[in-house]
């Protein structure tokens, strides 16, 4: 497949997700920034530090977290991380901390009691932040000092403040996630701490982080291994939800709430099934069906290029669309900030590659949690998970084969029926449309010369004038030979790892013909079939 990579080389995976730029950024439930945080869908206003000066820049990031360095001062953090691998932050302090929002002061609850604004709270490895109106609850643990904490209002602000200069990690968690809770009475505040106490073993932990992925790739699917330092770690959404078909999870796994799982251990492992695409028009037996259906929209929508790409690849491609599409390809190596229509073209070109066309630019920027790209629409995702599956790097394989699984229950996204062949259930059979999708010999020429196939050998067909020369060009992983040519002189063919190219003169104008061979007991190729459209349906 050494084709697949270069056809390829400008679709990159970026390692950051969600972590890419320099904020705010959104962990689950969290908004977060250099001097602010806020949750998500509660109404809560933003928390900031105290005082309001604060300096600094990103120290560090990955997939799964980002850190901030910080110019300390009294109540000021050195360091914040923000990490995907659980709800919450954490501070690294040296001067304690200083927390102040809008609005009334919280009442602070530890496994003894409860304090209102103005009352020290005693020393203690976690406090509850609850308040009166309708707000998510903040849990506050100390995993290395043991402070008092005191709430104070003012002037329609309240502070929430060690009362000593503590040095140590400073962890803060969302026990409920984005969900209001208010405390006006002593009830409330009891029940609120018989809710969190279950899950205190988890929730008052240090961010667990990840400290290693093995990735194994081959023909039909793709794996991965998540390493972590701790238990604790949050799941992935697509797995919390249950929505993964085609997969294989191993892990043991903790509800800690409604839409929230857990590890409860430190690894994590996804087998994920996947077939194997291949570019270029699928070489089939009797040859191309020869009235394909048009497109429904023209090469200036989105599904009129996926539509032609996939007629393409499934070897039914209308002839008179192919002049048009190889044009729109060598007059277009981008198309702006149209992600929909700049990942349909990279999937025309895979279809229709062709030697010295301007390179297409696309990105991939897979979120660890979502297993999404929050820079593209649904739409452009599901194209951009096919692109994806057609590299040969195993990195590329994983973020398509996420990417489909983030996308396996949503409704309305278009090439669901070709990314249930692509990604398939266990043990599901293939439709028969799809094995031209992944017939082993493929036309890379883009327009010009025929080809088909009668059990091991393969027909190329073409015209030209006299004394022109005649090409072809075949990506097969089996090896390709000559046995025949008519009108053509001077025949030969050469390799560079799966493309082979074939070359002549034609003798006199008209109809030229080369046959090839394959080794007996190759793969058998396929026949025609309709395949389904960018909206799903069979055409």
């Amino acid at each position: 497949m050494l084709l697949c990579a270069s056809l390829l080389l400008a679709v990159s995976v970026d390692g950051f997700g969600r972590f890419s730029g320099e904020g705010p950024f959104e962990t689950p439930n969290i908004e977060a920034g250099l001097r602010t945080f806020r949750v998500i869908g509660d109404g809560s206003e933003a928390l900031r530090f105290a005082p309001d000066t604060v300096r600094g820049g990103i120290e560090s990031r990955s997939k799964t977290e980002v850190v901030f360095r910080l110019r300390s001062g009294p109540g000021i953090p050195i360091r914040v991380k923000y990490s995907l691998l659980f709800e919450g932050l954490e501070f690294e302090c040296v001067n304690g901390l200083s927390l102040k929002g809008k609005g009334t002061a919280p009442f602070i609850t530890w496994h003894e009691g409860s304090v209102g604004p103005g009352v020290p709270a005693p020393p203690s490895e976690w406090f509850l932040l609850s308040w009166s109106e309708q707000r998510a609850p903040l849990l506050v643990c100390f995993p290395d000092e043991r402070p008092p904490l005191v709430a104070l209002e003012s002037d329609g602000e309240f502070f929430v403040t060690t009362e000593t200069g503590i040095s140590g990690r400073v962890i803060i968690r969302l026990p409920l996630g984005n969900k209001a809770f208010a405390t006006r009475r002593a009830a409330d505040l009891g029940s609120l701490l018989k809710t969190v106490e279950p899950s205190l073993e988890y929730l008052n932990q240090p961010a667990p982080k990840l400290i290693e992925e093995q990735i194994q790739s081959n023909s039909d699917g793709v794996s991965v291994r998540w390493k972590f330092d701790r238990a604790g770690a949050i799941v992935p959404a697509p797995i919390a939800g249950g929505q993964l078909r085609g997969t294989r999870v191993t892990g043991n796994l903790k509800v800690l709430r409604d839409g929230i799982h857990v590890l409860e251990s430190t690894e994590l492992s996804v087998v994920f099934r996947m077939n194997r695409l291949l570019p270029g028009m699928a070489v089939l037996q009797g040859g191309p069906i020869t009235t394909p259906a048009h497109p429904q929209f023209g090469l200036d929508r989105v599904e009129g290029v996926v539509d032609t790409a996939l007629q393409w690849l499934s070897g039914t491609i209308d002839p008179n669309l192919v002049r048009r599409a190889t044009r729109l390809l060598d007059e277009n190596d981008h198309n702006g900030n149209d992600t929909s229509l700049n990942a349909a073209l990279t999937l025309l070109s895979i279809a229709m590659p062709a030697t010295g066309r301007r390179t297409l630019q696309l990105s991939a920027n897979v979120d660890w949690y979502t297993w999404r790209d929050s820079r593209y629409d649904l739409a452009a995702q599901s194209i951009l998970s096919t692109v994806l599956a057609f590299s040969d790097s195993k990195t590329d394989r994983l973020s398509a084969a996420m990417m489909a699984g983030s996308l396996s229950r949503e409704r309305s996204v278009p090439l669901a029926s070709l990314r249930a062949q692509l990604f398939p259930e266990f043990g599901a059979s293939s439709a028969p449309w799809f094995l031209a999708f992944t017939s082993p010999i493929r036309l890379l020429s883009s327009h010009g010369v025929k080809a088909s196939g009668d059990g091991a050998s393969i027909l190329l067909e073409g015209g030209a004038q006299s004394r022109a020369g005649v090409s072809a060009v075949l990506f097969s992983e089996q090896p390709l030979r000559i046995a025949s040519a008519s009108n053509v002189s001077g025949t030969t063919i050469s390799q560079s790892g799966n493309v082979w190219t074939i070359v002549g003169t034609a003798v006199s104008s008209g109809t030229w013909r080369i046959r090839l061979t394959r080794p007996a007991g190759s793969r058998p190729l396929p026949t025609a079939a309709q395949g389904p459209s960018y909206s799903g349906a069979q055409r």
